[in-house]
Parts: C-alpha cells; sequence; structure tokens
C-alpha cells in the first residue's frame, strides 16, 4: 500500500476516535500533522487548550 493511502487512512482513523470524548470539555478534535514522506514519525499530547480550541495545527 503506497504511504498516502497509509496516512489517508490513519487520518481517517484519527477523525473518527472518540475513545477520550467523555473527559473532554470542548469534545473531541484532534490536532496533528503528518507528511506520507517522512521517515520517522512522532506522537505526543497536545500542548493545550489552546491549540485545542483554536487548531493550530493543521488537520
Amino acid at each position: 500500500m503506497p504511504a498516502q493511502k497509509h496516512v489517508a487512512t490513519l487520518l481517517d482513523e484519527v477523525k473518527s476516535c472518540t475513545l477520550c470524548a467523555a473527559h473532554l470539555v470542548d469534545g473531541v478534535r484532534p490536532v496533528l500533522q503528518l507528511n506520507p514522506r517522512a521517515r520517522i514519525r512522532i506522537a505526543g499530547q497536545a500542548p493545550g487548550r489552546k491549540v485545542h480550541v483554536w487548531r493550530l495545527c493543521g488537520l
């Protein structure tokens, strides 16, 4: 499977995830960036409510 298809599948999974919805005041709003050409992927928790509300990173 080409890298771009993997990325599209991953994005769909992240967008539809509601695992922590009950614990989030503002609801589920994933914030992430990815590139199918990246040789390494790093995942982590968003830096806080400001990013969650303003969506400073692209999705």
